[in-house]
């Protein structure tokens, strides 16, 4: 016996009584990805979580296109959604696996959508999984007034996300639907897009064959390596004498923040500059005749600060403690460079000329 059609009226009807369970279900999702995401170290773009508000709802399934196809609300599977943002297609990767691992898929109503495209045409798409949450996880309180409810997660690299967005605000959906003229654009564009996706992507493998090759070269004790945000970051892991300098600051009550360090090595590598620093010898050669006398500075150095930050504590990254710690070593012409060139927060640099240089300076 044929299952009963649902009228779009009556779905329209069931939908706004449960929508208020489909937004706490997005929510959760949300809470839900962002832990999972941050537990597996992986780095993203955005999270962008939505629930398909009514007047969609409603167009969506009084379409021609639709009539029949849905029997009853549990059919319309996009209801509520989450978009993951990523920076490369290796960390989509990454994330896809994150979702097979710990979420019920339907794969029927799932797929790598760029698959789906032949070689000759335009569109540029992301991963859709249709997904529920798993037994194991509805046995527990929070989440068991969400068994049996479907929700889309949308994974895409930020170049695909770019052209979605594009894509959508000329609302070509196909080949056949753009105008003949612009067609071998898009399809230049689409390819263009890729080309620099998979160029990110090499760029990522050179990076950590770079900092392999720093880390192995420090071990030995080849320090002859030119100063760079990547050098750094190497030295920083293998140094005793970054770890006792870094040590002192956070012993002496800085914080540190959360988040990649990023633009912090510029100013770092600019006051080494100065300094005379340009390579890593350089740089180990200093800190070791001086980190003895790091917590000496930071144990002065703290109450100043929180003086001047009316008692709000510092939040300074590695490459801040130590760039704090050179300044404090550095000439009195040296200091005036450095702050010219590379400003403190304000009142900082009086609170670090205000500790003497160490007498072995």
């Amino acid at each position: 016996m044929a299952e009963k059609m649902t009228k779009p009226e009556e779905l329209i009807e069931a939908y706004e009584a449960l929508r208020p369970q489909y937004e706490a279900l997005t929510s959760s999702l949300d809470t839900l990805l962002r832990t999972l995401l941050g537990n597996a170290s992986i780095e993203y773009f955005s999270v962008e979580p939505r629930t398909k508000e009514m007047d969609s709802f409603s167009g969506k399934v009084r379409r021609e296109e639709k009539k029949g196809k849905y029997k009853k609300l549990a059919d319309v599977t996009d209801l509520s959604g989450v978009r993951i943002i990523a920076y490369l297609q290796e960390e989509c990767d990454r994330i896809s696996q994150l979702i097979e691992d710990n979420f019920s898929i339907d794969e029927e109503n799932s797929a790598r959508k760029e698959d789906e495209l032949d070689p000759d045409k335009f569109g540029y798409l992301s991963t859709h999984y249709v997904i529920s949450l798993t037994d194991n996880r509805t046995s527990l309180p929070e989440f068991s007034r969400y068994s049996g409810m479907k929700a889309e997660l949308q994974i895409r690299t930020l170049l695909q996300h770019t052209w979605a967005a594009i894509d959508w605000r000329f609302r070509y959906k196909g080949e056949r639907e753009a105008p003949k003229p612009l067609r071998r654009r898009l399809f230049r564009i689409s390819a263009l897009l890729e080309a620099a996706d998979n160029e990110f992507s090499g760029v990522k493998v050179e990076i950590d064959s770079l900092r392999q090759q720093y880390s192995e070269e420090i071990v030995r004790g080849e320090l002859g390596i030119a100063i760079n945000s990547e050098s750094v970051r190497s030295y920083a892991e293998e140094s005793s004498s970054w770890r006792v300098i870094v040590g002192a600051g956070r012993k002496a009550g800085i914080k540190v923040p959360s988040g990649d360090p990023g633009g912090m090595f510029k100013n770092f590598i600019g006051t080494a500059n100065i300094l005379g620093i340009d390579d890593l010898a350089k740089l180990d050669a200093m800190l070791r005749q001086h980190a003895g006398d790091s917590e000496r500075f930071f144990s002065e150095i703290a109450p100043i600060i929180s003086e001047r930050r009316a008692g709000v504590p510092a939040y300074l990254y590695d490459t801040g403690i130590v760039r704090y710690f050179l300044f404090s070593i550095a000439s009195a012409a040296h200091r005036k460079q450095i702050s010219a060139d590379f400003p403190w927060a304000d009142g900082l640099e009086e609170a670090l000329s205000s500790v003497p240089k160490p007498k072995k300076a």
